[in-house]
């Protein structure tokens, strides 16, 4: 102890004095004592560990309970944003001019609107809702399934593709059949799966449809039947075209040993004409002052019907030759060629002391002499049966296309309607034209170069009195159609 003093310094008499102050424990009292403080510390612990849980805890609950609020709020936002959006829906719904209708998939109807009411004659939604989709449906859809096997099938693609489009049968409680398309859609209705369907009348369509099918089918017979009717008509016209052709070819025989005999006959009648005309005027030169009137009159006679004869032969060797000249390569002045005409016909113009007025005619491609002939033919006829003072001859024409018309008008008295066809056939005269001389071929002859060129000639009365002469040719584009023709 005394070293331990010095060694640290402490006062060795208050040491001892301060240990016997010092209470004195026994080993039991001493235990008990460290059982206490133990004890007290694992209360001490566990207040402090409670406190600490309490905090913890009580910031969960504040957080729980944040989160609660918004859930809550955010509820109530979806709850009124689906309250909303059920109005908007039940807007729609009710408000909709096509028919809609809600069921459970399986079972019956459970509402409709109006305008479903309204297409199934339904009195009211309870009326409406005691059917199912097969009750208000035909035994037998159009394609021939059950109804209750269609229903069925629809069902299952809707709820498993979402949405289905088709065509339905349906049937109204009264009996009465109607045609729709329907569009079934797959929907969730307060947390139940239900299926919306929006039905849209199509009976009037589907009537149409039917009524252009009969009326395609009555078109596909009636054109069968025709078509027979055309291959026979075709089989006949065939034929009918085969016996043209032989009659043709016997026609344009005939033609052309009637040209040959007509050029035969002009020639050889006009050899001993000539002898019988010419004695005719020696005769009458001769011998005209031992001859009395009667005998004169005779060869004056003798020497017209001669000449009448001439003509007449030259006009059948013109008709004879018509048909056997080619096509020019350029069209024709025709224009020139009337006023050529007009020239030689000059003496018989002064002579009636008619006017003759050329409008600008069309060209066309036709050989000179026939265009010389035509012009020659209608010109002299209208200066020799109407040929008057102030009563002019108008010649013109136009084109329509390749079809060429040419026109001859006088304002004399005029051809007879009964006359109008029959003065273009060979050798025919009208009553109004025995007076003046001329062989009833000039005409016939027109006729033939018109049909020869695809066109015809006709005659119609002037406005005012007189007659127009029309003739009408089919012009060729090119010189390479030129050809010969044997009519």
């Amino acid at each position: 102890m005394r070293q331990q003093s010095l060694e640290f310094n402490f006062d060795r008499e208050a040491y001892l004095e301060a240990l016997t102050r010092v209470p004195v424990f026994t080993r039991e009292s001493i235990e008990e004592t460290i059982n206490l403080l133990c004890k007290m510390a694992q209360v001490i612990g566990e207040m402090g560990l409670n406190k600490l849980r309490l905090t913890e805890t009580n910031k969960e609950l504040l957080a729980a309970n944040a989160q609660l609020q918004r859930e809550i709020s955010e509820r109530q936002e979806a709850e009124r944003s689906g309250r909303e959006s059920e109005e908007r829906y039940r807007t729609l719904f009710n408000t909709s001019r096509d028919a809609m209708v809600i069921m459970i998939p399986g079972e019956h109807f459970i509402d409709a609107n109006p305008a479903a009411l309204e297409l199934f004659g339904c009195r009211d939604i309870d009326e409406f809702t005691q059917n199912t989709p097969a009750d208000l449906s035909p035994v037998y859809q159009p394609d021939g399934v059950l109804t209750t096997d269609k229903v069925r099938e629809v069902r299952d693609l809707t709820l498993a593709k979402g949405s289905h489009f088709f065509e339905w049968k349906h049937l109204r409680p009264n009996g009465e059949v109607f045609y729709a398309t329907v569009l079934l859609t797959r929907m969730q209705l307060k947390d139940q799966t239900v299926l919306q369907g929006t039905i849209r009348d199509v009976t009037a369509s589907k009537q149409a449809e039917e009524e252009l099918k009969k009326y395609r089918e009555h078109l596909e017979e009636l054109v069968r039947e025709r078509t027979a009717e055309l291959d026979q008509a075709n089989q006949r016209l065939q034929q009918d075209l085969r016996r043209r052709e032989a009659a043709e070819d016997k026609l344009r025989m005939a033609n052309r040993e009637l040209e040959a005999f007509a050029y035969t006959v002009s020639h050889d009648l006009r050899t001993p004409l000539t002898p019988i005309i010419g004695y005719a005027h020696f005769l009458r030169e001769c011998y005209q002052d031992r001859l009395d009137s009667q005998a004169l009159t005779c060869l004056d006679e003798i020497s017209e019907a001669g000449e009448k004869m001439v003509d007449l032969m030259e006009d059948l060797l013109t008709l004879a030759r018509v048909g056997h000249v080619q096509r020019p390569a350029e069209p024709l002045d025709t224009g020139a060629i009337i006023h050529e005409v007009v020239s030689e016909l000059s003496a018989k113009i002064a002579q009636t002391e008619v006017a003759v007025v050329v409008d600008s005619p069309p060209t066309l491609r036709i050989p000179k002499t026939f265009l010389t002939q035509i012009f020659d033919n209608l010109i002299g006829n209208a200066i020799r049966y109407a040929g008057q003072k102030d009563s002019p001859i108008e010649i013109g024409g136009e084109r329509k296309e390749d079809l060429v018309l040419f026109y001859v008008r006088d304002h004399g008295p005029g051809i007879p309607e009964q006359e109008r066809d029959r003065i273009f056939e060979a050798f025919y005269r009208g009553a109004s034209s025995q007076k003046f001389p001329g062989t009833g071929v000039g005409l016939a002859t027109v006729l033939k170069i018109a049909r020869l060129y695809g066109g015809n000639v006709w005659v119609e009365e002037t406005p005012g009195g007189g007659s127009t002469f029309w003739v009408e040719m089919v012009d060729v584009p090119t010189a390479a159609e030129n050809e010969e023709n044997s009519f």
